[in-house]
């Protein structure tokens, strides 16, 4: 009978043994060193190493360990490429818990089937762990991924990269670092990305874009606050510094459509807006002052309401920010302005006045009646007629609440030329006055 050894060696190449034979083979402690450079020494049964042994091969693999019918079943294999196997073996490979170390420094630790990892941990040289499950050399199933600088990826990965989990400092091919959880290699949920230039985004995030609540922030200050779609500010608060903060719904551009705008000198703006400007709602001015309504080039136009703390509050139809048109003005002591106005001053309407006097009629620019007119001073007079610069200046009637009357031609607010005085009693004046004094004519009694 011819043994045939692992190594395809058979009994007739040995070139010399040592140790106690028993019908001819090998029994005991011994050692066996074949023609080809092969060797072993170790516990022998019939021939074959059997408990612990070494056998050296002529290619410089090593194998030390426990033997059973001449083959390793558990030990340290050594080859000459320096790389070791240290573990259980079946068949002539690493099967169940071990350990394989590379030429190149990389590491394996855990479980082997025919000689592969297929549970356990990957050290590189560059300091790369992989902790997981194996499949064809890479992780697949659950496990962590440690990068030598710092990056971590932890979760379900599938041919070596992580489809689902949560990475830290990972780096992504946009040159952000990311950390937070992945979904299909991506982004996907709660996270945190850092760019190079300082920008930050921070929230949840759906195939690498901020979606739903988050922050964007820029290294100078800037920030966006709120609800993202697709990377992109819906709703919520836009920050620039030194100028103004946001709060509102934004277009597609990034431009605030409806909301609030706060400026830095307490200006304040609320309402609609197009392409970032101010379109219609209220501003609040930095002397306290309130515009409503529609605006156009930054001033209001067409309808619209102007409150002044402490002075008046006026509303009507305007032009550049000025009243043009049909409006009034209301003075915080009871005057009201009321009619049409040009360029904000009143021309044609009614002023009431605190005292309870009307003015009615067309105005000039110093805001006197001018023109066809009428006054009214309770329990005093009321006078119309034409006016020049707020006063009676031709053809008039002037009734006084004693029942007075006067009718006729008047200059500077007195009767002068062709005219009719009467009183309540009967008597009558009538004829050319002056100054308001009748120079001739005829006086009527009762």
């Amino acid at each position: 009978m011819e043994w045939i050894y692992p190594d395809g060696s058979t009994d007739s190449q040995f070139a010399f043994e040592e140790g106690a034979l028993v019908n001819g083979h090998l029994n005991g402690p011994g050692e066996r060193t074949f023609d080809n450079r092969h060797k072993e020494e170790g516990e022998y049964v019939d021939g074959r190493l059997n408990g612990p042994g070494k056998i050296t091969f002529a290619d410089g693999e090593v194998q030390v360990g426990d033997f059973v019918n001449g083959v390793l079943v558990k030990g340290t294999v050594t080859f000459d490429d320096e790389q070791e196997q240290d573990g259980n073996f079946a068949n002539g490979r690493m099967n169940g818990p071990g350990k394989l170390t590379l030429a190149d420094g990389e590491v394996q630790v855990g479980d082997f089937v025919n000689g592969v990892l297929v549970k356990g941990t990957v050290t590189f040289d560059d300091e790369q762990e992989q902790d997981g499950n194996f499949a064809n050399g890479r992780m697949n199933g659950p496990g962590k991924l440690t990068l030598a600088d710092g990056q971590v990826q932890q979760g379900n990965f599938e041919d070596g990269k992580l489809v689902e989990g949560t990475v830290t400092d990972c780096k992504l091919n946009d040159g952000s670092t990311y950390t937070g959880q992945i979904v299909c290699g991506r982004p996907n949920g709660r996270g945190k990305k850092t760019f190079p230039d300082g920008e930050v985004l921070d929230g949840n995030f759906v195939d690498s874009y901020l979606h739903g609540q988050g922050k964007r922030i820029f290294d100078d200050g800037y920030k966006e606050e709120g609800d993202f779609v697709n990377g992109e500010l819906v709703k919520g608060t836009v920050t620039v510094p030194d100028d103004k903060v946001e709060e509102g719904e934004y277009d597609d551009e990034g431009y605030l459509i409806a909301g609030k705008r706060t400026y830095v000198d307490g200006e304040v703006q609320q309402g609609d807006f197009v392409n970032g400007k101010f379109f219609k709602g209220t501003v609040t001015f930095v002397d306290g002052h309130m515009e409503e309504g529609e605006r156009v080039n930054g001033y209001l136009h067409g309808q619209g309401k102007m409150t002044f703390p402490g002075d008046c509050v006026e509303e009507g139809e305007y032009d550049d920010g000025r009243l043009n048109g049909p409006g009034k003005r209301t003075y915080v002591d009871g005057e009201v302005h009321d009619g049409t106005f040009v360029d904000d001053e009143l021309v044609k309407g009614t002023m009431i006045f605190p005292n309870k006097k009307v003015h009615e009629g067309e105005y000039d620019v110093n805001g006197r009646l001018h023109g066809p007119g009428k006054v009214t001073v309770p329990g005093k007079y009321v006078e119309e007629g034409e006016y020049v610069h707020g006063r009676l200046h031709g053809p008039a009637k002037v009734t006084f609440v004693d029942g007075r009357i006067e009718v006729g031609a008047r200059v500077n607010g007195r009767l002068h030329g062709p005219g009719k005085r009467t009183f309540d009693d009967g008597y009558k004046e009538e004829g050319d006055f002056v100054n308001g004094k009748l120079t001739k004519g005829t006086m009527t009694n009762a």
